[in-house]
């Protein structure tokens, strides 16, 4: 299975960081990062218990193939075009989660430890047509809402990740 994350604009180096990570490796570089949670400073600190840590210690990835990613971009006419293809394989599976849902009642995020069985490589029922009704009001949400997120605990190599480009 292949998971894909932006290739950054500022990328330094081979290797993508977790926030955390990223804040005391390249401060600058993070603190624009930490610029993307102003309002959803909650997300921020989410703990996730399958892997003992919080959002901002886990690389997140999506499974969606790159036509719904395109699709958003299209409709967004946002940037970012560049995406890492991230091997599952060259992962440690242990330190792998996946948020797709919220819980019914308390509408809290639930995470769940990484299998391949989980609808991960689709967009949340209805997010689609929700996110394009947003875009043709001229408003369009954030990119990855409503995509399942593959979360990982550390740091990722990418000097040998192949870079897909979309058009």
């Amino acid at each position: 299975m292949e998971f894909y994350h932006r290739v950054p604009d500022a990328m330094v180096g081979t290797t993508l960081y977790p926030l955390e990570t990223l804040l005391s490796v390249h401060e600058e570089v993070g603190q624009r990062q930490v610029a993307k949670y102003e309002g959803r400073e909650r997300l921020a600190r989410t703990y996730i218990p399958c892997l003992s840590c919080k959002w901002t210690e886990v690389v997140q990835m999506v499974a969606v193939p790159l036509t719904v990613i395109h699709e958003r971009l299209r409709l967004s006419q946002a940037g970012g075009r560049r995406y890492f293809r991230i091997s599952s394989d060259s992962l440690d599976r242990d330190r792998l989660a996946v948020y797709y849902r919220n819980d019914p009642e308390t509408e809290a995020e639930v995470f769940d430890p990484f299998d391949e069985s989980l609808p991960i490589d689709r967009p949340s029922p209805g997010f689609q047509e929700w996110f394009r009704e947003a875009a043709s009001e001229g408003r369009p949400p954030r990119l990855y809402v409503g995509l399942p997120h593959i979360l990982y605990r550390g740091e990722i190599d990418v000097s040998a990740c192949p870079i897909a480009e979309l058009e």
